[in-house]
């Protein structure tokens, strides 16, 4: 019974030129639709659209126009390109991120500018001056401050099991 081995198993029969081949381009930016479009040695300097393996947010756009990005085209056809990924000269974003150094035992805190997420076993204090927010794992939530001001462009709600003012 004769073995079903493919025939790539040298350099010799593995052909990189073939429809897989990869260059680089440039982002030129979106159609109306969302469609990405890029310029490459092989389309010219007129953008064409491009299919993609890789997905921007509507703020992410303006500032990849122009950026370089890995190619491949579907069955060597010039009018089927694929973005396969953005080309970087650094392995991280340029907005700042700080990590602050803690205790082995304890957590990271990681402020990345879009979200910051603080966790606690027991109780979250967050405290300015002479203000202050309390968590604690029972759920009580404490706000303390010299002045306290609530504010809602709708319905601004106080809901409980009882409501105590003064």
């Amino acid at each position: 019974m004769e073995q079903l081995i493919p025939k790539i198993l040298s350099f010799e029969n593995l052909n990189l030129a073939g429809p897989w081949q990869i260059l680089s381009g440039s982002f030129f930016g979106v159609t109306s639709e969302g469609a990405p479009l890029v310029c490459s040695p092989l389309s010219g300097p007129t953008p064409v659209v491009a299919r993609t393996l890789v997905t921007l947010r509507n703020d992410e756009l303006s500032k990849a126009t122009g950026s370089r990005v890995l190619l491949i085209y579907e069955d060597d056809d010039v009018s089927n390109p694929i973005i396969i990924g953005f080309i970087h000269d650094r392995l991280t974003e340029e907005r700042a991120t700080v990590a602050v150094p803690v205790e082995e035992d304890s957590r990271e805190l990681l402020v990345d500018g879009r979200r910051i997420v603080l966790k606690a076993d027991e109780e979250l204090l967050l405290s300015c001056g002479k203000s202050s927010v309390s968590l604690s794992k029972d759920g009580k939530v404490i706000i303390r401050g010299v002045h306290l001001i609530s504010r809602a462009s709708q319905t601004n709600k106080i809901k409980g099991g009882a409501v105590s003012i003064n």
